[in-house]
């Protein structure tokens, strides 16, 4: 059986938690799902080369494609994960 791709749309949130604005998109330190509750969070690790993905299942280390730009990639409890960040926004792409 295939598995079935899924997106999820991420919004970047500031330091006290709340979306960033166009402004504010250098303070950017974390993506997530949604505000309440959310079941995604993407945190880029200081080296760039690394992102941390944090779901309610565990924390997983994601890393930059070699081909693709802004484009990170790896492997999320047994699923194929893609995560493409821009400044304010991002999306979690994954097969299930």
């Amino acid at each position: 059986m295939s598995k079935k791709q899924h997106i999820v749309k991420l919004v970047g949130i500031l330091k006290d938690g709340s979306v960033a604005s166009t402004q504010q998109a250098d303070q950017v330190v974390a993506f997530v799902d949604r505000l309440k509750d959310p079941y995604f969070m993407v945190a880029q690790v200081k080296d760039e080369r690394r992102l941390v993905l944090t779901t309610p299942k565990g924390v997983y280390h994601v890393g930059k494609s070699l081909t693709v730009k802004n484009l990170y990639q790896g492997q999320a409890n047994g699923h194929k994960v893609h995560i493409s960040l821009k400044k304010l926004v991002g999306k979690v792409i994954y097969w299930a």
